[in-house]
């Protein structure tokens, strides 16, 4: 489960259990050796909207992040995600991410990210992911809940 896993934070998030697991048996650091450090406790306040857009189909799935590299891994490798069911369901790789609009702080990323899906969904693409599911921040608003 950990080599699913981009980073540490990701790993507990998905996997608490075998996180805890590997915690308590001092296996974490050698089955972790892979993931990005870096990222383990990163706080980005700046945040983008992007598609992935199944043209074929005319369906898109339209979401926000603060980490682009990381949501891309998750979007490819996680198979609980939406857009990766879809494209397994569907036999097609997953679309290139294009980024719509960058540098959003969350209040305003949350807003354009549900303009973006009404925009897309009004001009006739069928909408991967659900309307429910606008405007979370994620894991990273544990961390900007922390900071501030």
């Amino acid at each position: 489960m950990a080599q699913l896993c981009f980073c540490r934070n990701q790993f507990l998030e998905l996997y608490p259990n075998a996180y805890n697991a590997a915690c308590k048996h001092g296996w974490l650091d050698e089955i972790c050796s892979h993931m990005n450090r870096l990222i383990d406790f990163y706080i980005v306040e700046e945040y983008i909207i992007y598609v992935y857009e199944d043209e074929i189909n005319h369906c898109a799935y339209v979401g926000l992040t603060n980490n682009k590299k990381r949501r891309d891994y998750e979007h490819l490798m996680n198979k609980a995600d939406s857009l990766y069911k879809y494209c397994r369901k569907y036999d097609i790789p997953v679309p290139e991410m294009k980024v719509l609009i960058e540098n959003l702080s969350a209040t305003e990323a949350q807003k354009e990210e549900k303009r973006m899906w009404y925009k897309y969904r009004d001009e006739g693409w069928t909408m991967i992911n659900s309307e429910k599911s606008l405007g979370y921040l994620g894991t990273s608003a544990k961390y900007l809940k922390k900071v501030k």
